[in-house]
C-alpha cells in the first residue's frame, strides 16, 4: 500500500469485555482491537485513535488531567502518554519488562504512572518524568491500584496475595517496602480484624497436632531432651498448617476514604485492609452467613436486606467506591451499592442478564458504566441504578462478514457468528439497527442491485434480510440450499447472479434479487475457491 499512501483510520468499534475507563463525565474509552475507542455516554462515536505502536494492551486514565497511558503489545513493549482530545503523544516510557505490561495506575494528580510487568520480570515500576523506582514482586500480581490521598501507597492484588507498597525517599535514593497482607481463611467471622498470627482456632489446631506429634515420638522412642525441641515442633507444625488453610481469593480492589483498601472475593468476600497497619477486617463473608444459616434465608422483614443475603460466588469481580457507598458486580449479572457505614445494608441494585466484565465510575461520581460480557456497555445514574440507557450493543461473538450497502447510501453491514445482523452509519460509526436471527451464521453478502443482506447458516440455508429501512431490518426469506456450512457468498460485478460455496466443496448458483426469491440456476462440487466477475 505504500505505492499508493497509508490508508487513515476513520473509526473502529467493538467492546470485547475490556476495563472500561471514563476520561470525563461524558466520555469512555477502552481498547478495540488495535486501536483505542472513544465513545460518549450517548453512543455517539467521538474518534478511534490507532496505536502509537503495536497494538493497545493495559490501559490507565488521569481523569483530572485527560491523559491516557497504554502500553503496547510486543517484546519490550512501551508505555504511551496521550492526550485527549487529539490523541498527541506526550511522552514514550521505557521500562525494563521483556515481554508484557499486565496493568497500568496513575495517581490521581497524573504525576505519577505505576506499571506492572509480567513474564518473565514481574516488576512494579513508579515513574514520575522519570523512573523513580522498579522493584521485583514476584509472580501473582493481577492489578494495581494507586491510593488517591497518597501516591507513594499502591497496593498489588492477586489470587494469592495481597501486598501494599509504599514508596520511601531519602536524597536521589527511592525505596518500596512491601507490608505483605496474610489473607483471611474461607471460615473467618465477619466484622473481626484478622490476624494469622491472633487466630485462636488455627493456633488450637496447631497445638492439637503438636501434641500429636509428640505422642508419637515417644512411642518411637525418638523425642529427645532438647530444650529448643518444642517451639521448633511447634513453628514446623503451624507453617504446615498454614500452608494447608483454604484462604479468600482476591479478584478486584477499590480505594475509599480514609486510606482505607478495599477488596473484593471470588466466594463474595469483601474485606477492608487499613493501609498503614496493614490489619484486615472481614465485611462480608458469604460463606459464613450460609453455614450459620444452613438453609434458611436471611429474615429482611425487620430491616433492610444487607450483602450479607445477596452476595456469592462471583458477585464481587469488579468494584468501586463513591461517597454514596461500595458498587459491585460479577458474573451473577448483578450490580449493587452497598452502604459501608451500615452494615453493608443495600441501598439500590441492578441485574443484567448477562455478567459484568466491568465497571468504571465517572470523574464526578455521578455515572456508573457497566461493560457486560456480551458486549453490552451500559450507563447509569450512580444514585439511582434504575435510570439506565444502553451506550454500544455490539455482541461478543465473531464477526464472520462485513460488506457496503448499495451504493448510494450511507451503511455498511455486519453479521456475527451467533446470528446478529448489525447496520452501521459509514460516516461516523453510529450504530443504526440489530436483527438477530434464529441461526448460527457463516458467511454475508449484500448484492449491490437490492437493499438487501443475504445470510448464509451453519446448516445451509440462505437467510435474505431486507434492508430497505436500515433502521427496521427484516427477515423476509429462508431457504435450505446445502447440507453443510455456507462458507462463501459472492455476486458479480451488478449484482445479478450470486453462488453459494458450502464446507462440502459443493457450489451453487441463484438469481441474486430477492423477488425471485433466490432462484436456482445451477449447481456443481469439489470446489476450494468461489471468485466471481
Amino acid at each position: 500500500m505504500d505505492s499508493y499512501g497509508k490508508l487513515k483510520l476513520s473509526w473502529s468499534i467493538g467492546y470485547n469485555r475490556s476495563p472500561l475507563h471514563f476520561i470525563d463525565d461524558n466520555t469512555l474509552v477502552f481498547a478495540s482491537g488495535s486501536s483505542l475507542t472513544f465513545l460518549r455516554t450517548t453512543g455517539e462515536i467521538v474518534c478511534s485513535a490507532p496505536s502509537h505502536g503495536s497494538g493497545v494492551g493495559p490501559i490507565a486514565v488521569c481523569k483530572e488531567t485527560q491523559t491516557l497511558a497504554y502500553a503496547e503489545v510486543t517484546l519490550r513493549p512501551l508505555i504511551f502518554l496521550t492526550k485527549y482530545p487529539g490523541n498527541s503523544i506526550e511522552g514514550t516510557l521505557k521500562g525494563s519488562a521483556k515481554l508484557e505490561y499486565t496493568d497500568l495506575a496513575f495517581s490521581k494528580n497524573g504525576r505519577q504512572l505505576a506499571s506492572l510487568s509480567g513474564i518473565p520480570d514481574f516488576l512494579l515500576t513508579i515513574c514520575g518524568g522519570e523512573v523513580l523506582s522498579e522493584t521485583p514482586v514476584g509472580p501473582g500480581g493481577a492489578s494495581i491500584t494507586i491510593n488517591p490521598l497518597n501516591w507513594k501507597n499502591v497496593s498489588l492484588i492477586g489470587p494469592q496475595r495481597i501486598t501494599l507498597w509504599t514508596l520511601e525517599q531519602c536524597g536521589p535514593q527511592t525505596i518500596q517496602s512491601p507490608i505483605e497482607i496474610h489473607l483471611p481463611e474461607l471460615t473467618c467471622p465477619v466484622g473481626h480484624p484478622h490476624s494469622l498470627d491472633s487466630a485462636p482456632v488455627n493456633a488450637a489446631a496447631v497445638e492439637h497436632k503438636l501434641s500429636g506429634k509428640v505422642d508419637k515420638m515417644a512411642s518411637e522412642g525418638t523425642l529427645f531432651a532438647v530444650p529448643d525441641m518444642t517451639s521448633v515442633m511447634y513453628a514446623e507444625s503451624y507453617n504446615e498448617f498454614a500452608a494447608s488453610r483454604k484462604m479468600v481469593v482476591p479478584e478486584s480492589q477499590s480505594w475509599g476514604p480514609q486510606q482505607t483498601l478495599y477488596v473484593g472475593c471470588r466466594g463474595g468476600q469483601i474485606l477492608a485492609v487499613d493501609s498503614e497497619s496493614g490489619a484486615v477486617t472481614i465485611l462480608a463473608n458469604p460463606q459464613v452467613i450460609k453455614e450459620k444459616s444452613g438453609s434458611e434465608e436471611e429474615d429482611t422483614s425487620s430491616g433492610p436486606q444487607t450483602g450479607h443475603a445477596v452476595l456469592g460466588e462471583g458477585c464481587v469481580q469488579v468494584m468501586g467506591v463513591t461517597k454514596r457507598g461500595l458498587f459491585t458486580g460479577g458474573q451473577s449479572g448483578g450490580v449493587w451499592c452497598f452502604d459501608l457505614a451500615n452494615n453493608l445494608n443495600v441501598l439500590d441494585s441492578w441485574r443484567n442478564d448477562s455478567s459484568i466484565a466491568s465497571l468504571a465510575l465517572s470523574p464526578s461520581c455521578n455515572r456508573l458504566a457497566l461493560g457486560t460480557s456480551n458486549g453490552e456497555i451500559h450507563v447509569m445514574d450512580s444514585t439511582h441504578l434504575s435510570t439506565t440507557s444502553c451506550a454500544a450493543r455490539h455482541d461478543y461473538s465473531p464477526i464472520i462478514g462485513v460488506d457496503v450497502l448499495r451504493p448510494g447510501t450511507s451503511h455498511c453491514v455486519t453479521c456475527r457468528a451467533e446470528g446478529f445482523v448489525q447496520v452501521w452509519e459509514i460516516q461516523g460509526g453510529k450504530h443504526t439497527s440489530t436483527l438477530q436471527l434464529p441461526y448460527k451464521c457463516s458467511s454475508l453478502v449484500c448484492p449491490s442491485s437490492s437493499s438487501s443482506a443475504v445470510v448464509g447458516t451453519a446448516k445451509g440455508s440462505l437467510c435474505v434480510v431486507s434492508l430497505v429501512d436500515p433502521s427496521q431490518p427484516k427477515l423476509v426469506l429462508t431457504r435450505r440450499m446445502h447440507s453443510s456450512a455456507i462458507t462463501s457468498l459472492r455476486c458479480d460485478q451488478y449484482s445479478r447472479f450470486m453462488a453459494s460455496l458450502a464446507h462440502t466443496g459443493s457450489v451453487m448458483v441463484y438469481k441474486a434479487s430477492p423477488s425471485t426469491k433466490c432462484a436456482v440456476l445451477g449447481h456443481t462440487g469439489e470446489c476450494q475457491l468461489l471468485i466471481l466477475f
